[in-house]
């Protein structure tokens, strides 16, 4: 019993042997690094850079209201890249190469196994699938204000970005002012915390560019700034117990756009304000166009594919001259309804109905960008598709002038350059200011004291403009919505603070046991003249519309404002 016990394990081990060796030996395989094609987890998607925004919020407090600056990081989100989840890198892979019998398998660390054997035909459909994606993109923008001696640089770069994904070009400069008071209380004492905050100016430029399938053009949005501290205002005799506020005075400026930009040519934007002062963005941008199609399946790579043109991109901003959040005849910072643009199953649909013959395809678009057509129609689609993206993203060259009409004309407004059509774009410039607007009054055991509220005034002119087509990129009306807002000072208004609970122990409450003491704190009330116009308006067999309005309280008796609106036929 004890020689079968030590000799039945070396004949398992050896009949096991002997069945490994009796099976086939499995096929050599290679390693494909495909990384740059394969996105291994959402989470690992890189994050947009910080923007900068103008009338901002101060030192990041998103609800504060002040004019700590004219710059504020914007929403951040997952970048978008020319990436594939690997479930769709397989599927792909197997399409391209004919057939559902290539075995391929996942590793870590963005690595394909497949077979050795047909090591050549996947790497051929690695190699189109790399060929169909953007290529990269040199950038070459320069943002610049004009003064007594010329054009002024305020920001300049050339440098590569990656097609689709937002580039921040951005020089900044902080300073530190004294914002508010803190209202601290305790038992018998009180205490006025000073709020010192970030004010940050200087010029930015939020840029994204996506190519149109084809790659002979591409769709531009930009978001330009330019902002500067003005000499500083003093909130003063506030109240006994405090001392003085800093306005945090911030003049600005943004163009917030959306064009179509060819290969190599140079587009200009301009825009000018009531104050004189005037702004050009001009930008370059050079890539090199995809390769042919390399027959079926037809590959269409190209960011505009992937997602919608919304107002987050190009904001609808109004200004906010007044603290007065609930009055809604007066109009407030913020965004206007998302302007949305066809999805890519929308414009394939409408592919499908166009094509004539009884041509078939099948289509399908990958968050990334990746539209893959298959079929005896592919081709057919894809050219009719190109050709319909190229019609809807036509630029047009657009003028807008605001003058003041009557005894004293004079150019209060201007704004131009070339816009896509069906998106709203945005001009502002402006200053923003801060100002005690009311009083807190902080009760504790022993101290009854004020605490300001100080809110932001905002002042200057805006306008949001939208070219308004039927669905072939030819404007038939401007959607627009122009304010000038006008400030003229702060009237100080002594308002009586009385404390009638003047008695031993110091309570705000029970039997006084002395006469009451008085005083005074002081608030701030904005004068702000405005003249705003906002409608539809449908533009004449040339192009044009002019709308008048009477403004004597903003101009002056007599005066009125004209507004011409001047677009480009093709």
């Amino acid at each position: 019993m004890r020689l079968a016990a030590a000799v039945l394990p070396l004949l398992l081990a050896a009949g096991a042997a002997a069945q490994d060796a009796a099976k086939p030996a499995a096929p050599p395989r290679e390693e494909f690094p495909v990384g740059d094609l394969v996105l291994a987890s959402r989470e690992g998607a890189p994050v947009d850079p910080v923007s900068i925004l103008p009338w901002s919020t101060a030192g990041g407090q998103s609800a504060s209201g002040m004019a700590g600056g004219f710059l504020l990081p914007v929403e951040e989100e997952p970048g978008r890249r020319v990436l594939l989840e690997m479930e769709q890198l397989q599927d792909l892979l197997g399409l391209l190469v004919g057939g559902d019998d290539l075995p391929l398998t996942p590793c870590g660390g963005g690595i394909l196994l497949a077979p050795a054997a047909r090591a050549a035909e996947v790497r051929g459909a690695l190699d189109r699938l790399r060929a169909a994606g953007p290529g990269p993109l040199a950038a070459s923008v320069v943002l610049e204000e004009e003064d007594a001696g010329g054009w002024r640089v305020r920001l300049s770069a050339a440098e590569p970005i990656r097609p689709g994904v937002r580039a921040v070009f951005a020089v900044a400069e902080d300073r530190t002012f004294l914002a508010d008071y803190d209202v601290e209380l305790a038992q018998d004492s009180q205490l006025h915390d000073p709020v010192l905050l970030t004010q940050r100016t200087g010029a930015s430029l939020d840029l994204r560019v996506s190519p149109l399938p084809g790659g002979g053009a591409a769709v531009v949005e930009a978001i330009a700034r330019v902002s500067a501290a003005l000499p500083p205002e003093r909130a003063e005799g506030l109240h006994p117990d405090m001392g003085h506020l800093d306005r945090g005075v911030v003049a600005g400026a943004q163009a917030a756009l959306l064009f179509r930009a060819e290969p190599g040519v140079e587009t200009v934007h301009a825009w000018q304000a009531r104050d004189g002062r005037s702004f050009r963005l001009r930008t370059t941008l050079r890539w090199a166009p995809p390769p042919a199609d390399a027959g079926e399946p037809v590959l269409l790579w190209s960011p505009v594919l992937a997602w919608e043109f919304t107002s987050r991109t190009c904001p609808n901003y109004v200004l906010r001259p007044s603290g007065a959040e609930a009055d809604e005849n007066r109009p407030r910072f913020g965004k206007a309804e998302e302007d949305h643009r066809p999805t890519a199953e929308d414009r394939l649909l409408r592919v499908a109905e166009r094509l004539e013959g009884g041509a078939e395809f099948d289509g399908e678009v990958t968050e990334s960008g990746l539209l893959v057509l298959s079929g005896k129609g592919a081709a057919a689609a894809a050219r009719e598709l190109r050709g319909s993206m190229d019609r809807e993203f036509r630029s047009h060259a657009v003028e807008v002038e605001a003058r003041q009409a009557g005894d004293k004309e004079r150019l209060l407004f201007r704004a131009s350059g070339p816009l896509v059509s069906g998106t709203m774009v945005n001009f502002l410039s402006g200053e923003a200011r801060n100002y005690v607007q009311d009083w807190d009054i902080e009760v504790a055991q022993g101290a009854w004291i004020p605490d300001p509220i100080v809110d932001c005034l905002q002042a200057g002119d805006y306008l949001n403009l939208r070219l308004v087509d039927a669905g072939d990129g030819t404007p038939f009306a401007v959607d627009l919505d122009f304010q000038m807002a006008l400030f003229e000072g702060f009237e100080p208004v002594d308002m009586p603070l009385l404390d009638a609970m003047d008695r031993p122990g110091g309570s705000p409450s029970g039997a006084p046991t002395g006469p009451p003491r008085r005083g005074t704190y002081r608030v701030e009330k904005p004068t702000v003249r405005e003249v705003r116009i906002a409608g539809r308006y449908p533009l004449a067999a040339d192009g044009t519309v002019a709308i008048r309005r009477s403004a004597p309280g903003f101009l002056g008796s007599g005066r009125e404002v004209v507004l011409t609106v001047k677009v480009a036929r093709p």
